[in-house]
């Protein structure tokens, strides 16, 4: 067993031991020398910037597009077109020196007895007048060309027949211009076609009348 001095001395070393140890540090901080760092508790975005948080705002999606305007009674939109228009009827849409020759119309077979024969100025009404032949004679003097539809019937022979109109005249604007639309008996149409005529010019159209019955085979 250690005797009570032994143990005197002992506790006296371990003293001097802690007491030589906080000396060094104390020594150490007052040279300049470095302390063990203190270390702090690490943040969850470690330090770095984090970006702003922007809310977009797509409300304008969801937004009811805008009615269109309502037309009070008697207004119109405006069609750019029509002073256009307006002008090439007035000024005329070619010179009077230009020359529009004979037209062919095209060739018609058909069982029908006599055809209407439908006849205006798709353009304006400048007076523009025609005369109308059947097999190269006269069936018609003068057809007024107006906007309204002047109705013609024409009956037909068995066989081969000639429609001819000729241009009296170009109106006060250049050239005559007229629509022409065909019938048969049935209703049926056998032509829709416009032209452009100088003066002495002609629209010729061929009908040849086969039977008086529908042919099946």
């Amino acid at each position: 067993m250690f005797s009570s001095r032994s143990g005197y001395y002992s506790l006296k070393k371990i003293g001097f031991l802690f007491l030589f140890m906080g000396g060094t540090v104390f020594a150490q901080e007052q040279k300049g020398g470095s302390a063990l760092p203190i270390l702090s508790t690490p943040k969850s975005d470690y330090g770095l910037l984090q970006p702003e948080e922007k809310n977009e705002d797509y409300s304008f999606l969801d937004r009811p597009k805008p009615a269109p305007p309502m037309l009070s009674e008697g207004e119109q939109f405006i069609d750019p077109g029509k002073k256009y228009l307006k002008k090439l009827k007035r000024e005329g849409t070619v010179s009077k020196d230009t020359y529009f020759g004979d037209v062919y119309l095209g060739d018609i077979i058909t069982i029908s007895s006599h055809v209407k024969l439908l006849l205006r100025d798709f353009g304006a009404e400048d007076g523009d007048h025609v005369r109308a032949f059947i097999n190269d004679k006269e069936f018609i003097s003068v057809i007024p060309l107006k906007n309204t539809f002047f109705e013609l019937q024409v009956p037909l022979k068995e066989g081969f027949n000639k429609i001819d109109f000729m241009a009296l005249n170009q109106g006060a604007l250049y050239p005559n211009t007229a629509e022409l639309r065909m019938y048969d008996v049935y209703g049926n149409l056998l032509l829709k076609h416009n032209w452009n005529l100088s003066t002495g010019s002609k629209a010729t159209v061929i009908l040849v009348k086969e039977g008086n019955e529908i042919k099946t085979e």
